[in-house]
């Protein structure tokens, strides 16, 4: 498949580099969420942007829904190289948090979707689904 031959020179992301790049995109996560419920009007955006470019986030695992909680637990899971845990906690991220977080990509997908699609899939698909080439 087409993404294959996209990772072909570089590789795909190991559990170490989503690792390593989890701190950026937790921060871009964070922010997105408080843009998102910024609310209308000029002064409520100027405030929203403040805030979101003040930010920041918890480094150990913290209790709750919030974007902050759920992300300080997927890089907990990941630390402890629990990849299946890391994309439990994803699905409960909003949207735009989501979506800001480029490295999760692979996390994305739920434990159900993964089984449905690894027995409809070859193999080379299926890495390729896995690593968000799909």
């Amino acid at each position: 498949p087409a993404g294959l031959g996209a990772a072909a020179p570089t590789g795909v992301a190991s559990l170490a580099s989503l690792r390593d790049s989890f701190g950026t995109d937790a921060h871009a996560a964070i922010r997105a969420s408080i843009m998102a419920r910024g609310g209308d009007g000029v002064i409520a955006r100027a405030r929203a942007f403040v805030e979101a470019q003040m930010a920041s986030r918890s480094l150990t695992p913290q209790a709750g829904v919030g974007p902050d909680a759920v992300l300080s637990r997927m890089e907990d899971r990941l630390r402890q190289d629990d990849l299946t845990g890391a994309l439990a906690e994803a699905s409960q991220l909003p949207p735009e948090a989501t979506a800001a977080q480029e490295s999760t990509k692979p996390m994305r997908m739920t434990s159900k979707e993964r089984s449905v699609r690894r027995m409809k899939v070859r193999p080379s698909e299926r890495i390729a689904s896995t690593c968000g080439w799909s």
